[in-house]
This record gives C-alpha cells, sequence and structure tokens, in this order.
C-alpha cells in the first residue's frame, strides 16, 4: 500500500482568533434549515438564525453544498461542547466536512466556529492534529467581529487558495459511477477523483487492475460491461456517470462492445435519473457530431479517417463506432439527464504536460498525457456551461 502524501490527506492549515467560551456565555443558538436542493447547481438555501440572551436576532441566507447541508442539518452550529475542544486561538488541521464548513460558511459570513464542524464529525482537536499540512500553501485566516445581536465569521482567501479548494468544496459526498477504468486514464481519472474528495463506483471484470492503495471511497463490483444487474448496481445513488475506456484501439477489442454497452446503460441512467446528473463520454479527435457530414468537417480530418479506415483498421473500426455511440447517446438519452462527449487527441503515459482546454479544431498531431486528460474530465465533469456539446480536447 502506498503512503498518503500530505495533498492526499486534503488537509489545510487554518488559523483561528475565536473565543468559543466568550461566544458560549453570549448565549448563541443556530440552527439551518434545508430549503430547497438544485439538482443542477447541487446548492440548497441555507437560513441561519443568531439570537441572545435578550432574545434581539438576526437572520441571514445564503446557498451552499448541497451534500454539506445534508450533513449540517443533523447537528447544530453550537453544543455543550465546543469549548472544551478548542481554546481562543491555535492552529489546527482540518479534514472532510469540517473544512467544507469552515471555508463556505465562514466566507458567506455567517456565525461558524471549527469547533462546531469538528463535532459534527465525531472529531477533536487531538484526532487532527496530524494532519496539518496545508495544500500546497492553501491557509485560510478566520476571525469574528462582535456586537449585541450578531457575531460573524469572516475569512479572506487568496484567489489561489479558493481555486484549490474548488473541487474539494464540491466534491463532499458526490458520487461518481466509472465505466473503463482498468486503463492507464482510469486509473488516473480514480486517483483524481479520490483526492478531490468523491466517492467513486467502478465496474471492472479484472479488479486487480485498478490501483493498488485502498480506500474507503472506492468500490470495485466485479463484472462485465454486459451485466445490466452489476451496472444498475455501480449506477444506483450516482451523481456523474463516465465512460472512459481507452483500450477500444487494442486488438482485443471486440468491435461493438462500447455501443452495445451505451445502448443498454442509457435506460439504466433513465431508471436512476433522480440522482444522475450528468453522463461523460470519452470518443476521439476523429469521432463526429450527429449529423455532421462528412463535407462538413476539415479536409485535415477527411484525409485522417480515410488513412486510419485504410492502413489502421481496427482504430478505423473505433472511429466508426465512436460515432454510432455519439448519435445514439443524442437521440435516447433522457431529456432529464445531461450529456458531454469529449473529443481528445490520442492520450499517452508520458508526463504530465500542459493544462487542457476546449478548442475549436480537431488536434491532429497533438498528443496527451493520461493524467491531463484525467484531470481535464474530472473538471468538464461538472462544468455544466459545456453540458450537450461535443468540445474538442487539446
Amino acid at each position: 500500500m502506498v503512503a498518503e502524501s500530505p495533498l492526499e490527506k486534503l488537509s489545510l492549515s487554518a488559523t483561528f482568533s475565536a473565543d468559543l467560551a466568550s461566544q458560549k456565555s453570549q448565549g448563541y443558538e443556530q440552527s439551518t434549515h434545508r430549503k430547497e436542493a438544485s439538482k443542477t447547481s447541487e446548492s440548497v438555501a441555507i437560513e441561519t438564525s443568531c439570537e441572545t440572551d435578550t432574545g434581539v436576532s438576526e437572520k441571514k441566507t445564503s446557498t451552499s453544498n448541497r451534500a454539506f447541508v445534508d450533513e449540517f442539518t443533523r447537528f447544530s452550529f453550537f453544543n455543550s461542547q465546543n469549548s472544551d475542544n478548542m481554546g481562543s486561538g491555535g492552529v489546527v488541521g482540518v479534514s472532510g466536512v469540517a473544512k467544507n464548513a469552515a471555508s463556505q460558511m465562514a466566507s458567506a459570513g455567517f456565525p461558524f466556529s471549527i469547533g462546531d464542524a469538528l463535532r459534527m464529525i465525531g472529531q477533536n482537536n487531538e484526532a487532527v492534529a496530524e494532519e496539518q499540512t496545508p495544500i500546497g500553501g492553501l491557509e485560510c485566516s478566520v476571525s469574528y467581529e462582535s456586537s449585541n445581536s450578531y457575531r460573524s465569521y469572516m475569512t479572506t482567501m487568496t484567489r489561489e487558495s479558493q481555486t484549490k479548494l474548488e473541487h474539494v468544496l464540491t466534491a463532499q459526498e458526490l458520487n461518481i459511477a466509472l465505466f473503463g477504468a482498468s486503463g492507464p486514464l482510469g486509473n488516473h481519472f480514480i486517483r483524481k477523483a479520490l483526492l478531490a474528495g468523491y466517492n467513486i463506483k467502478v465496474l471492472s471484470s479484472t479488479p486487480r487492475s485498478i490501483l493498488e492503495e485502498e480506500s474507503e471511497s472506492l468500490t470495485i463490483v466485479e463484472g462485465s460491461l454486459k451485466d445490466k444487474d452489476k451496472v444498475e448496481e455501480v449506477v444506483e445513488s450516482a451523481d456523474y456517470v463516465l465512460y472512459l475506456a481507452d483500450d477500444t484501439t487494442q486488438k482485443s477489442y471486440l468491435p461493438g462492445t462500447t455501443h452495445e454497452f451505451v445502448q443498454m446503460l442509457l435506460p439504466v441512467l433513465k431508471k436512476y435519473g433522480d440522482t444522475v446528473m450528468a453522463f461523460v463520454y470519452m470518443a476521439t479527435h476523429l469521432s463526429s457530431e450527429p449529423n455532421q457530414k462528412i463535407k462538413g468537417t476539415s479536409l485535415k480530418v477527411r484525409v485522417m479517417k480515410t488513412y486510419y479506415k485504410a492502413k489502421r483498421k481496427n482504430f478505423g473500426r473505433v472511429v466508426t463506432e465512436s460515432d454510432q455511440v455519439i448519435s445514439h447517446i443524442v437521440n435516447n438519452i433522457s431529456s432529464d439527464i445531461d450529456f458531454l462527449v469529449l473529443r481528445p487527441p490520442i492520450a499517452k503515459e508520458i508526463d504530465s504536460i500542459d493544462k487542457l482546454s476546449v478548442v475549436d479544431k480537431a488536434p491532429l498531431r497533438s498528443t496527451i498525457a493520461y493524467i491531463d486528460l484525467a484531470e481535464f474530465a474530472l473538471q468538464a465533469m461538472k462544468d455544466e456551461s459545456i453540458y450537450g456539446s461535443f468540445p474538442y480536447v487539446r
């Protein structure tokens, strides 16, 4: 088993200057109420009320991560044990829900203490003492302002820190169903997703080919793409579903496998449409959009397609099948589920080269790294601005 790096522990260093004992003596009582949930934005409206001994109260409303609020509604912000766990000031490592709570609620301007977050997830100051290593300089400085009726905690972060936290904040308790995970791309994606805090369920006929690390957030279901019951087991409760098979150009690949799988998968996605938000299909840079006539594509793309079909017959079959799969997705996917078709160039097991982005034209001569493509897929998966499209990637 490979030891976790400080980065993989997803911990941050936070400095707090709150006197919780003093705050407790003010007689504050806080409560949160889940008002509404938005499946597409994964956010809910939160109302927090603050009442003092004199009965004076103020309220604020903001939005926060859906799963985070689900967790928060099980607890009250403040309880009698807060002052026992946290003193006035100090540096602690914060993980999981506590980390999300510290950044989201404080940045929204709600009364909040890290002690409350730690109590929520059943941890205390000592339990997180070993996770003090920050994520590459990520720091969250928290202070509070006091008045007779309201006490608020404000968070200041650098733009870089906010960017680094974005994945973690949106990933909390979100679930990914992954198919085609046995190859290099799938393995890189799993590592990236676990690092970002997602729960992943994978279907594989060769479980030994999937990572060496163990993780409570990774579930491997042994089975084939033809086993509908196993497919349903993986998709059930998933927020995102991805097909990232990168072995379709191998001689061992049976033509038609992907098309048959997607034909079976789409009704399953519809069955679990209450939870599934988006389906991501990894195609190739030579794949066409539905109804895209060959004369409408660039000369280079037409030449490359002709070459592959003539000289590299297996790859040519893959391109043809990919076009069929894309057409089937567009014409048959449930209207309740968004889709995204990524069209990257050839990927190889090479060192990370650069951050990938969406481009307008097919990147015919580019070679990209599996690790970069995995990161891009993870980012694109939740990017609603490109849902329903077929972006080239480079």
